[in-house]
């Protein structure tokens, strides 16, 4: 009887947390096309209504951080960026975005610092190269 109980409630609990993540991720969706499109705004409320209803989804906040930055909101962008690497330190995308914005701002070391870690942990060649370019001008 107790291990009915204790699989049932593990069975709701697993539905209420598929419950909030599945429209999470639908708005996460629709923020990838509108940013397809270039609608950095509505981009930014689809990202926006995704964390809201699961503030654990990395990727949202390095979405959002991308519309920011296409927006000229770097510091924006950052916020967005160190809250996905707190979720997710080794989301190699967050530290791109984020060197990208230090680079912008012309802190030249946290911009090395971060093209630096997408290096060692990214496996995307074509970001490994891109994170190298930015390296290699830093550096110059």
């Amino acid at each position: 009887m107790r291990t009915e109980f204790i699989l049932t409630m593990f069975i709701c609990i697993a539905i209420l947390l598929l419950a909030c993540v599945i429209p999470a991720l639908e708005h996460s969706r629709q923020g990838d096309y509108y940013a397809e499109q270039e609608l950095w705004d509505e981009a930014i409320s689809e990202y926006t209504e995704a964390i809201e209803l699961d503030p654990e989804l990395a990727e949202a906040y390095v979405n959002r951080a991308r519309a920011h930055i296409n927006l000229g909101q770097h510091e924006l962008a950052i916020v967005d960026c160190n809250k996905a690497i707190e979720l997710d330190p080794e989301l190699y995308t967050a530290y791109l975005s984020r060197g990208l914005c230090y680079e912008i701002q012309g802190n030249k070391n946290q911009a090395l610092a971060d093209y630096q870690r997408v290096v060692t942990l990214s496996q995307d060649a074509a970001l490994i190269e891109k994170a190298r370019q930015r390296l290699e001008a830093l550096e110059d």
